[in-house]
Parts: structure tokens; sequence; C-alpha cells
């Protein structure tokens, strides 16, 4: 609507009395501002044509690019990749190069030469960022500190098909390459694999998210493994690439030279509308390095992963051992989001894995086929898929992410005596009948293998006080004792129903004996000599040996003794003044440290949660011995682990070497055990001789002129099984004040 007939009737009301339309709170600071209006002193916008951000970036475009400058930006565009692969937001990283926004395409198309392979190579890093960021966020377990995605790709690359990017990218390669240096075409090399590697992710894991939404008939497992390997393959080539691109540096001298108009960092402060963090650009030659170890991160994982699910005896147990190596890896977002996005594709099997476990724990396979424990393993499925989720984020979430879990796991422990109480009554005939708690015994050792895991990262967050490391060991090794004494339950109720069924054998061989020696020499007799010789030999044979015992049973053993040791060693520590208490009347108290360090165990009934007056009073009957009977203790248990890691690492190479078809997750597992042993090894090495110069210390009655402390030095010994920090306690002789 047009006002300026209305405007010119109110200025001819104006006067020298009423000058100006104002309102009511209308002020000299408002009056100065518009006397300064236009003013070309006073107005720091007078005279200055606006801009948008599209001339912005023209105005640094540039369409002479040599070669020299070419690899300079191709060097610094590797660079703000590693550091897009690393977490950073695009703005933060490619977005600040203007060669990879559409306005700059636009001035660059039509161009031949250098030119036109920057803009194909930008074109096809566009969308190779599209893809990445796909495949992340169908994964959907980043935190902001991971992966910052706020900030899209730059307009209009929807538009860009992968395909097509893809195919320019290649045409360039293939025209250009006699044109360009060893390096640039090593680099577009690279950027052909990379591109084909997360176009491969982004694909499979959509795939396999979905997946996950079809029924049981429905899921291909020999899919899901064609999946794994495709991404596994595509890594390999990645990872070649790059290494023949380092291999290219090595070989020629480069600079880190930077094209200053090429890469503008106030893109950032225009375009996003969150505040800057803080990001350490890698150098050249260390982006082409962590690029090239995520490539083989990734093929790694996926190899792995795909040994795991190829085999026909694949379980939870496996599944969780198999997830504890990924939290321990310490990937970046994107390996740990392929393969958490992978594992989607077993998401309907859980139930039938929580069942293949129990099997091969020992649980004999009719108890599992009864309506009640299908019922109950398709429960524990959907809580192993949420336990499984923790260990796919970043480790240091780990020990939170436990804590929900717990809660439905306390569940699962009343669940498995109420099922166990069923099964006895369903098979017990009258009264006085054994209980055979064969699902209490599998439950207990399943979640105390997680309370292992909780306080594991407990210790290697480095959460703890001083003063709370001995009751941090006392409750350890509790657990560690509760998971034992699960697993040898479980060992002796399989002898116990090996015994049974040779009483049984034995029993009906004694029937059959004693029919057929009644019966005459008639036809019917002779007939029956072959089930009499039968019937013989079972009554020759001798009753089954007890069964050895498990190379997981020792690896826990061994680690207990490690903590038993270490409680030993800081309960002296303790004792002897060198640690102090804090006060009773603090938040910071023992008391109160102690339930809230172990909050989330008050849901597990089995092993029940210890309080803190257990603690108080196992230190109180300890309090007779004296500190050098303390650290001998502890000496003797760390000279026990020589033997019991002995023992692992050759019961684990026996089964590995006696049995040619072993199953390959078994393999794995007695690797890692092998391997967790040797560390072990290492670290009860460390600790003998620290307890060794603390009793030489004591022994000279210098106590008062000597002192031991915490010394942070940790010992990371494999996965959730078998794995821990062990923080060693380091004497430290410091000269008399006399």
């Amino acid at each position: 609507e047009d006002i300026t007939e209305l405007c010119r009737r109110v200025a001819e009301g104006l006067d020298n009395d009423t000058p100006m339309l104002t309102s009511s709170s209308f002020s000299l600071f408002d009056s100065m501002s518009a006397v300064e209006i236009l003013d070309p002193k006073m107005d720091p916008c007078f005279g200055v044509k606006c801009s948008d951000f599209d001339d912005l970036i023209v105005s640094h475009v540039s369409s002479d690019i040599d070669a020299a400058a070419l690899s300079s930006i191709l060097r610094q565009m590797i660079v703000y990749e590693a550091a897009y692969f690393d977490g950073a937001a695009l703005l933060e990283s490619i977005n600040q190069c203007v060669y990879v926004w559409p306005q700059a395409w636009k001035v660059l198309s039509g161009c031949e030469g250098c030119a036109n392979v920057l803009t194909v190579y930008c074109k096809d890093l566009v969308v190779s960022a599209r893809l990445l960021r796909d495949a992340v966020l169908t994964a959907d377990i980043f935190e902001d500190d991971d992966f910052h995605h706020t900030s899209i790709p730059s307009a209009n690359e929807s538009e860009i098909e992968s395909s097509a990017a893809l195919e320019s990218l290649c045409e360039v390669i293939s025209r250009e390459s006699a044109n360009l240096s060893e390096e640039v075409a090593a680099i577009l090399k690279t950027r052909e694999c990379l591109h084909n590697l997360l176009d491969v992710i982004a694909t499979e894991t959509r795939e396999s998210v979905k997946s996950a939404k079809t029924s049981l008939e429905m899921c291909d497992i020999p899919g899901m493994a064609g999946r794994v390997s495709r991404v596994c393959e595509e890594a390999k080539r990645a990872k070649r690439s790059l290494e023949a691109l380092k291999n290219v540096l090595q070989s020629c001298s480069c600079t880190e030279g930077v094209i200053d108009s090429a890469f503008q960092p106030d893109i950032l402060k225009i375009k996003q509308n969150a505040p800057a963090r803080t990001f350490s650009m890698r150098s050249y030659a260390e982006s082409v390095s962590f690029m090239a170890d995520e490539c083989g991160r990734i093929e790694v994982l996926c190899a792995s992963l795909r040994d795991v699910v190829s085999t026909s005896e694949l379980d939870a147990d496996a599944l969780l051992s198999y997830m504890s190596t990924l939290s321990l890896s310490g990937a970046t977002v994107l390996p740990r989001s392929v393969v958490w996005a992978l594992l989607h594709g077993l998401r309907p099997l859980l139930p039938e894995l929580v069942l293949a476990s129990m099997v091969n724990r020992g649980i004999p396979i009719s108890l599992t086929q009864s309506d009640l424990c299908h019922q109950w393993a398709a429960i524990l499925g959907g809580h192993l898929w949420d336990t499984m989720r923790p260990f796919s984020v970043h480790r240091t979430r780990l020990g939170g992410r436990l804590e929900a879990v717990f809660e439905r796991w306390g569940g699962v422990m009343n669940d498995a005596a109420a099922i166990d109480a069923s099964v006895r009554d369903a098979l017990s005939a009258g009264e006085g009948q054994p209980t055979q708690q064969w699902f209490t015994y599998w439950a207990m050792a399943l979640v105390t293998g997680l309370m292992d895991t909780y306080l594991s990262v407990q210790m290697e967050m480095d959460l703890l006080a001083p003063s709370e490391i001995c009751s941090f060991y006392w409750y350890w090794d509790y657990i560690l004792s509760s998971q034992m004494w699960a697993v040898k339950k479980m060992r002796e109720l399989r002898h116990q129903m090996r015994i049974a069924l040779y009483e049984s054998h034995k029993a009906e061989a004694e029937e059959t004996l004693k029919t057929l020696s009644k019966g005459k020499n008639s036809k019917k007799s002779k007939q029956s000599s072959k089930a009499l010789k039968e019937a013989k030999k079972v009554l020759q044979q001798q009753p089954p040996p007890p069964l050895p015992v498990s190379v997981e049973e020792v690896a826990i053993t061994a680690r207990s003794q490690v903590v038993k040791g270490l409680f030993q060693v800081h309960l002296e520590l303790l004792d002897s003044g060198v640690v102090h208490s804090l006060e009773d009347n603090s938040f910071a108290s023992a008391g109160f440290r102690f339930v809230c360090r172990y909050k989330a165990f008050q849901w597990i009934h089995n092993p029940p949660p210890l309080p803190h007056s257990d603690f108080l009073k196992t230190r109180s009957q300890l309090a007779e011995r004296t500190a050098e009977q303390n650290v001998q203790n502890a000496l003797l248990h760390f000279k026990n682990i020589k033997d019991v890691v002995e023992r692992v690492k050759y019961v684990a190479q026996e089964m590995i070497s006696g049995s040619p078809s072993m199953r390959p997750i078994t393999i794995l597992r007695n690797n890692q055990l092998i391997e967790s042993a040797s560390s072990l090894l290492k670290a009860s090495v460390a600790l003998s001789i620290c307890c060794m110069r603390r009793v030489q210390t004591l022994q000279q009655k210098k106590a008062e002129n000597m002192d031991a402390v915490v010394d942070k030095a940790y010992y990371v010994v494999l996965d959730r099984t078998h794995s821990a920090c062990f923080p060693v306690p380091n004497v430290v002789e410091k000269p008399s004040n006399a």
C-alpha cells in the first residue's frame, strides 16, 4: 500500500511546537542516532556496498589455478577431511574451502585443466561428506563432541548423485593422469577409494538397520555377513590407497603450504549459528596416517565381526566379547557407527543367541526348549541389545551407560530363580531332590561379567580417591569371586549331569544283564547275545572324571589374584598412614563415597550388594597383621600369578592346536586370553618388584624415612572378562628431615 500521501498530510501538520512525530519513550540517544544517519563521518555503513554470501565466495575464487596451487589446495583438503573424519563440523573443516561451495562451481564451470580437476574433486568430497554423515546418523550412537552434525553440507549438494560424482572423478583421473604430478594423482586415487568406501558404508548400514525390523523368519545371516565383507573389502582398498599416498609423501618433498584465498575461516563465523569449538588440526602427513589408521580399524573390526557371525555356533557371549573388543579399541565415531549399524541385522536373532549361550554354557538343551524359557529369552534379547549399545559409545561414557542397564538385569536374576523353581517342580517327583540352579548360575556369570567391566571402567577413568582404592579392590575381589563361583557351579552341574547319565545307563545295563541271564539257550536268547555284550561293556566303563577347569575360569582366577594382592598393598598403605582417610562429616567421607560408588549394584540381588560396614569389619579383622605381613601376602598373590598365567596360555594353545575344527569364536577368545595373560604377567612382575622394595624398607625399620604413594601407572589387560587397569604402588624413598 502506498502511504506517500498519508505522510505528506502528516508533515503539513508539523510546526515549531511539534517539529517531529515521536513516541513517549523517544530519548536523546535516539535523536542523536537519527542525526548521524547518512553522515559520512558518524555512520559506519555510509557508502558501503552491501554484499551477500555468494558475492563473498565468488570474490575469493580464482579460475587461474596452476599445478602448484592445485597441489597445495588438495593437501589442505586432506587435512580438513581428516578433521571431519574425527568429528569436526563441516564449517569447521571442509566447508572452510571456498571451492566446495556451489557458487565457486558456477565460476569454474567450463574451465579445463587444474581448475576442472579441483572442481570435480570438491564435488566428490561434498558427496562423500554427505555419505559419512548419513552413516553416522543412521547408527545414532554419537555425542556432540563425537560428531558435530548441526551444520549440513553446502547448498544443492543433494542434487549431486553419488554415482555421477564418482563417474566424473574417474573420468578426470583417466584423462588428466598424464598431466598431473605423482602426488596429485595419488590424492585423486585416494579420493576415489574413500568415495567407494563411504558409499558402501552408507548403503550397507542403511540396509542393515532396515533388516532389523523384519521378522525372525526373514532374518538373513549370510546376507549380513555379505554386507560386513563388502565394507571390509572396501576399507582394505582405501587403506592401501592411503598407504600408497603416504609412500609418495616420503619419497618426495611436500610442503605444508596453504593458499590463503582458498580457505576462509570466517565462513564459520558467518554461517554457523553455534559457538565455535576449539579443534586442533593435524599436519598433512599426520592426516594421511590418521585416515589410513581409520580405514584399517574399520577393516579389522569388520573382519572380526564377519568371523563372529559366520559361525553356526554364534551366541550372546560371543557378541558381548566382540563389543568389549570394540570398546577397548579406542575407535572414533565412524568405525563404531559402522559396526553398530551392521549389528542391527542380528537384532531379530538375539533371543535365539541367548538360548545358544545357555546351551554352550552347559544348560541341558531340554530345559531351554520349554515355552517359559523361550518367553524369557525373548525378554533377554531386548536386555542384551540394550547392554550391547553402551559398548558402542565412547569408552569414557561406558560406565554411565552401564549404570542404567543393571536395573534390568536385577529383574533377570529374579526371573532366573523363578524359572529354576519351575523346572525343579516339573522334574522332581518328590521332596528332598537337589536344586539345580542352571539359569541362576548362567545369569550370575553374565551379570558379574558386566559388573567387572563397570569396575574396570571406574579404574580406567581415574575416578577413585586414594582413600577408597582399598575398599574398591575389596569389592572387586568379591565380584570376581562371585563370577568364578558361578562358572565353577556350572561346571559341577555339568559333571553331575554326566554322572547321572552314567548311572542311568549302568542301571539299564544291570537290568538287561539280569533279564538276559535268566533266559535259556533258545533262539531268542542267541539273538540277545549282542545286547548282553553291550550291557557288559557298559558295566565295565568307569565313571566319567570331573570336567577340567575351563580356560575362562583360570583367567578369572589370575585376575582375582592380582586384585587380592592390590587389596593387601593398599590396606598396608592405609594402615601405615601413607593414605589418609577423609573426615566422616563431609560429602567426601568414605561411607558416602562407598554408597555412591556401588549404587548401580543395588538392583542386583545375586550376588547381593555389600555395605560399607562389611569392609570396616574386614579391615578390623586384618588389623592384627603387621604392615610387613600385608605386603608379604600381596607378594605371594603376585608370585602365584605366574603359574596361573602359564596354565592359561598352555590350555588355550592346546585347545587351538589340538582341535583343527574349532569354531572361529573359540579361537578368537583363546588368542585374546593368551594376549591378556601375557599382559597380566607383566603387571604382576612390576607389582612384585614394588612389593619386594616395600618389604625391604619395612625390614630395615626405616619406614619413618620412607614413603609410598600410588603412582598413576596403569596396566590395561584385554577385554570384558579379562581386562582392568591396575594402579601400581611405587615406593619413593625420601631423605630424612634430620
